[in-house]
Formats: structure tokens, sequence, C-alpha cells
């Protein structure tokens, strides 16, 4: 229209249209680029800034900062600020230490906030040290720029400094807190986050949204359902509607506690939901086993319109395995990339691996691990070996532990639960020669080995019991009790399911190993904790063994209680006797 009328086009109306959604297309952005290129060089640099926020990428716009520094024009702090906001996306370090050289020049480093969004560009493209040079350097700080050095900490994984700079801040604030909590759980320190959680409301600071999801990511890690339930009643107190964060993740907390009802209440009641909030829901359903329901819900999320992404199908294919689903989940495996657009990824290979090989179909198991096209993982021929030993297939595990062995997939510092699995494979065939042989394997590499632990909430704390564990205060009291239930058992038949023992002893020593496992203490000590009427709620770090499964059904029939237990695959829960999984894990 400017052009058209023949308007002169001064660098302030070519801005102005630069700046409007309508003219930021692809046709419109290049011809005004170029009449803000023709048009006369301003004094200032509002101009600058306009055409910055209209650019296509954040490389056009440091090109745009770049003619105007030709142009002789000297940034005020906001165009600074812009400039550092591009190198960030871009995560490029050389890019930030050209500009910050270029700042001083001009003597707006020392500037609060330039100086703070260089601390924060530093930190993103993990030059931690010179963020902390940055941070020493400014003459002022204020509380973001304390909270920003503290998240720069926590995303380089370095929590212990970044409890060091928390415990320096003159003044907390909320996102001191949120910054914190949420550098223990990028680290899975779920424990210490909830209690630093605690921390902050006895310090009288209320919790903001980010606080809040992190907090409820925690509880559904350590299967806190209380501490859950107390934030969900306090979303719905102070007025936090349920958008999509929020939503979501109240969502995947009552999933992982084990209470798959409240997260269908939770997610039936959301006024909106994203392709994030569908996933979280089907994979919930797919880890309680529920199958049919899973599917169902990935039937009415497409009908809703929202296309699934890879992270979807994992949990479409988890449920198919889970609930033994054989024919839909090679079905959904095959049509992936035809009818969804979604490029099989070693995950869903897996999904599919260990449908197949759970559920007897073993040589198509190991034929379609021939065929993928990545290299297998650890993962994935453990999901085979798995199905070796449920279904007894002697030759076939021993050529995959060969091969295993010979390509050295096994790393010694990530997967000692490999070598057990392998040690456990050849105690289930008799081969205790080759058995005691993986067991000096172990030893000889010092391999790390992830011990077994049990979590379970009781009141407002969470206990965590390993293998024969010596050191809970009640100690005494949970030995007597299980001793207690392990008669009671014996009464109506119980007997020891010794196979998860992989060395050769006598089988009353067998029954001694396998006695002190974390979950049968668990069990005792909720027993002897909780009222009759409350459900028994543990979350396992490792996939339940075949002894402890029958040890919580046979609880489950004597003392009539609900028993939930979420191990490293999936839920069982106990009742009367029987499991959700039909024995079938």
């Amino acid at each position: 229209m400017i052009t058209v009328l023949h308007f002169g086009a001064t660098r302030y109306t070519c801005s102005c249209l630069m700046s409007r959604p309508p003219c930021r297309g692809v046709h419109s952005l290049p011809r005004l680029k170029q009449l803000f290129e023709k048009a006369p060089s301003p004094s200032n640099s509002s101009s600058w800034v306009a055409a910055m926020k209209g650019a296509s990428s954040p490389l056009e716009a440091l090109g745009f900062y770049a003619h105007m520094h030709r142009q002789g024009v000297l940034p005020n702090s906001f165009l600074c600020l812009l400039v550092l906001k591009y190198c960030t996306a871009l995560s490029h370090p050389y890019m930030i230490l050209h500009f910050h050289a270029h700042f001083l020049k001009i003597a707006l480093h020392g500037h609060l906030y330039v100086g703070t969004a260089l601390v924060n560009a530093y930190a993103s493209c993990n030059r931690i040290a010179d963020a902390q040079k940055m941070f020493d350097e400014m003459s002022a700080r204020n509380t973001v720029t304390w909270n920003t050095l503290i998240t720069g900490y926590s995303k380089c994984g370095d929590i212990e400094t970044a409890w060091l700079v928390f415990d320096a801040v003159p003044e907390r604030n909320v996102e001191s807190w949120s910054a914190i909590i949420s550098g223990h759980m990028r680290v899975s320190r779920w424990a210490q986050g909830l209690e630093l959680f605690r921390e902050m409301q006895l310090a009288g600071v209320k919790p903001d949204k980010v606080a809040l999801i992190n907090v409820l990511s925690a509880c559904a890690q350590v299967g806190s359902m209380g501490l859950g339930m107390w934030i969900h009643a306090y979303i719905q107190k102070n007025g936090f509607e349920l958008r999509v964060e929020l939503g979501t993740a109240l969502v995947d907390m009552y999933a992982k506690c084990g209470f798959i009802d409240g997260a269908q209440q939770v997610f039936g009641l959301m006024p909106e939901k994203n392709i994030m909030t569908w996933s979280a829901m089907i994979s919930g359903l797919a880890m309680h086993g529920c199958g049919k329901e899973a599917l169902d819900l990935f039937q009415e999320m497409q009908a809703a319109g929202v296309r699934p992404n890879g992270f979807t199908l994992t949990g479409v294919l988890s449920a198919c395995s889970h609930a033994g689903l054989v024919g839909e989940g090679k079905k959904f495996f095959h049509n992936m990339t035809k009818q969804y657009g979604v490029i099989p990824r070693i995950e869903h290979y897996g999904c599919l691996v260990d449908l197949l090989s759970r559920s007897g179909l073993l040589d198509e198991a190991y034929d379609l691990v021939k065929s993928m096209r990545m290299k297998p993982n650890i993962v994935v021929w453990g999901a085979l070996l798995g199905g070796c030993k449920i279904h007894k297939q002697i030759q076939l595990g021993e050529h995959i532990i060969e091969h295993i062995l010979q390509q050295q997939l096994v790393n010694p510092e990530d997967n000692g639960g490999v070598y057990a699995l392998i040690c456990n494979m050849y105690a289930a065939f008799g081969n205790w020669k080759d058995a005691e042989r993986m067991r000096h394997m172990i030893k000889i590499k010092q391999v790390k080995r992830t011990p077994g632990s049990s979590l379970i909430e009781v009141g407002d704390m969470v206990h965590e019991f390993v293998v024969a564990d010596k050191l809970h205060p009640q100690r005494q009291e949970i030995l007597e009790m299980l001793g207690e239930i392990f008669q009671q058992l014996e009464a109506i038949g119980y007997r020891a399911n010794t196979s998860p023992v992989f060395y050769d002893i006598e089988e009353e020593e067998k029954e001694c190993a396998i006695r002190y496992h974390s979950e049968k203490l668990a069990i005792a000590f909720a027993l002897m904790s909780l009222c009759s009427d409350v459900s028994v709620r543990i979350v396992k770090n490792l996939r339940i063994c075949d002894d402890c499964h029958n040890f919580a059904k046979s609880v489950s029939e004597v003392y009539g209680r609900e028993i939930i237990i979420r191990d490293k695959a999936r839920f069982h829960h106990f009742k009367q006797g029987s499991c959700s999984c039909m024995d079938y894990w």
C-alpha cells in the first residue's frame, strides 16, 4: 500500500509493518527488508528492535543487528537482551563470547539485565565457568541473577554447586526454590526434592506453577500419593486453573502412584489437552495392564484430531505388550510410518520384541531383532533373553548370551542387571558352572549392580527398604512381623519359589536368600503401620521376582488387603489372591 500510493518509506513505517504478525509471512518479509534497507538510517535503535523481532529466524535477527552496527547506531540495553536471546536460541558459545566483547566496548556489559542475560546465555550453552565469571564480575545483582546461576548449575548436573549458590541467595523467592527443586529433579534426587518442597513451605513461600509441576513429578517417581493429593487440593483451593501443564502432571502422578481412577478423573475434567496429556493417560493405562482401555483412548484421541507422536505410540505398544495383545501390537508397529508418519525408534522395536518374546513367539522376535534398522541395544536383547527364560528356550538363550558377551554389549557401569539376568538364565537351565563363571566375571569386572529397593509412603514420610535392610529404625519389629506373615502363608500352602536364586546352594539356604527381599520388608512394615482399610502402595526399582509376586498374592488373600506394586515394567494390583497382570509380566 505504501509503495502503490508512493508514500515515502521511512524506517519507522517499515519497522511498524515488520513487527505486525500479518507481515511476517514468507512473501511479505523479503520485500519489507528491501524497504528497510533503502530507508534513511534512524538515529535511535527502536526501529532496529522492531526489525529484529520481525525476523524469520534468530540468525536473520542477528544479521539486522550487524547491519545496524555498520550504520553506526549504538544499541540500548533492550537490544542487547534481544541479541543474547537469539544467541541462546542458536546455542552458539563463540557468538556469545563475540557479543560479550562487543558489549564491553560499548560499556553495556555491566548493566544489571544485560549481565544477567549473559549469565543465562553462557549457562545455556554449558559454559558454566564463564557464567560464574560473569556473575562474579557484576557490580549489582538481583534475585533473578542468583536464580539464573542456580538454574545454570542445575542444568549442568552440578547440584552441589547449585546448592551452594542457593544457600548464598540474600533474598530467596519462589523462583529460587523452584530452581533448586528443579535441579534435584534433573539428577533424579526425588526424595531430596520433596524435602526441599517441605522446607519451602516452612519458610512461608507459596509455590508457583513451576514448583508444583516439579513436586508432582517427584511424587510420581517415589509413589508419594499423599503429598500428590495434597498438591491437587492446594491447586483447587488456590484457584490454579487446570491447564495443560498442571493437568498433565496430575494425570502422570496419579497413574504412577497406582491410582488410575484418579488419573482418569483429572483427565476427564481438563478443559484442554495436548499430545502429552493424551500420551500420559495412554501410558498410565498401559502400566496398569489396561490394554483395551488404552487402545480405546488412542482411538478417541485420533477422533479428536490429535496426531500421535513417537511417545504416544510407545505407550500404545507398551499397552499391547502388558496385555499380551499380539495382533494389535504387530498391526500398530507395522502401520507406524504409513499411517502416523512416525519412523520406528529403538524403544518401539523394544516394545514389540518384548511382546513377542513374552508371548512365546521367540523365533519371530529374533527375526525382528536381526532385521532392525539400527543396531539393537542391550534392552532389546534383554527382552529377548527374558522371553527365553520364561519359555525355557535354552538353546536360543545361550546363543543370545554368547552374542551379548562376544559383542561386549554390556557396559559394566550401566548394565549390572543384564549380567544378573544372564546368571539367572544359566541357573534356570541348571547350568551352575556357567552361572558361577558369570558371578566371577561380575566380581572381576566390578560390575555395578543396581541394588533392589522398595519405597512406601506411611503418613507424611516415604520409607525406603533394601534387601536384608539393617538401617530402618523399626527393623526388629518388621522382621518379627515378617516371621508372622510367613507362618500364616505357610499354613495355606505357600512355599518359596527359589528360581530367582542363581547360585548352587541348598534349598533351605535359597529360601533364606530370598526371604528378605525389599518388597517383602515393605509389605510387613505396611501391615504393621497402615489401617486395615488402606491399600498398600509400593514402588520398586527393579522387576518383581516370581517369589515376591507369589508372596504378595498370598498376603492379599490371607490378610484381605489390596497391595499395589509398581515395578520397573508395570503395575501389579494384588487382591484376594490374584494379580491384575494375570501372572503375565
